[in-house]
């Protein structure tokens, strides 16, 4: 496209990998490289896949009942007095009883998970394999271009206002960030089938806010308790222990649903991907797994 005031250039930073496999495509396609990006950026939009293994929405809404009256257990206690609060038996038997059930719930939440762990996974392996098995396949590429080391990867095309408007509104509806043009070429570029996985991650988010809307004020109301000496020591003790039996669930599903989707992830995006080659370093490395500590080994 002929340089005018409408048409801006969109400089692409590519890597050798990509850049190779871009040299490949438009070699088959009998497409100039620059042609090849123009028809990637407009005609091609990757489907997103959000893989959600292990939905924890109901788990999250159950927290949510339990804990939201952790916080009016421990301002009855500061209201009484600004300066110094004390907590009566009464008030420890409130918030004891309510990370009793909190502990509980967590943990038969936890045995279940880990009962129905090798289920979920293969369900989510089912469904992920037809979703890339229906995602449209990419251009094959001419392999006897050989690989090419030139002084820089970095590659230009011209588009207007209308073809960069489509462009960006290919990439918002692919689920792909829009900060980084390059990167979504890139992934375009070596992409086998034009899918993009997504890890989800608002639901450990939430079920991380939820715990901490009581763990919070569980900890303020411990350290009250402690202040105040032998007179609820016992208590406090007893509520201590149901306190990091709940932190050490939630970190335990926490590591659980990570590593699970993190591992579905891997296994597929290395499925729609182009190899790299070992000559080539690869600039994302495999993630580290979380360590799993298993049930709950009581500190008393």
């Amino acid at each position: 496209m002929p340089r005018t005031e409408n048409t801006k250039r969109q400089l692409l930073h590519l890597d050798e990998h990509s850049y190779n496999m871009l040299r490949q495509k438009a070699s088959y396609s009998k497409q100039s490289m620059s042609s090849y990006l123009k028809h990637l950026a407009m005609d091609v939009r990757m489907s997103p896949y959000n893989i959600v293994v292990h939905d924890l929405t109901k788990m999250v809404d159950q927290i949510d009942n339990i804990t939201f009256k952790a916080s009016g257990y421990y301002y009855l206690v500061a209201e009484r007095d600004d300066r110094y609060p004390e907590v009566g038996l009464d008030d420890g038997e409130n918030m004891i009883g309510l990370f009793q059930r909190l502990s509980n719930y967590m943990e038969e939440y936890y045995k279940d998970f880990t009962n129905n762990r090798k289920e979920q996974l293969l369900k989510e392996e089912k469904s992920i394999g037809k979703a890339i098995t229906s995602a449209t396949r990419s251009c094959y590429r001419d392999q006897s271009i050989e690989a090419n080391k030139p002084g820089t990867y970095n590659v230009e095309i011209l588009m207007s206002s209308a073809e960069k408007e489509q462009m960006l509104k290919n990439i918002s509806e692919s689920g792909m960030p829009q900060g980084d043009l390059s990167s979504y070429f890139r992934n375009l570029i070596i992409s086998k089938r034009y899918i993009f996985l997504i890890r989800e991650t608002e639901d450990l988010f939430k079920m991380g806010m939820k715990i901490y809307a009581g763990t919070d004020y569980c900890q303020r109301f411990l350290t009250m308790m402690y202040h105040q000496g032998f007179e609820c020591a016992d208590q406090a003790k007893e509520l201590e222990v149901l306190y990091n039996k709940v932190l050490h669930y939630e970190n335990e599903i926490w590591n659980m649903v990570e590593n699970d989707r993190l591992m579905i992830f891997e296994k597929y995006d290395a499925k729609i991907h182009e190899p790299i080659p070992a000559t080539t370093e690869h600039r994302f490395k495999k993630s580290r797994r979380r360590k799993e500590k298993g049930v709950w080994q009581s500190q008393e």
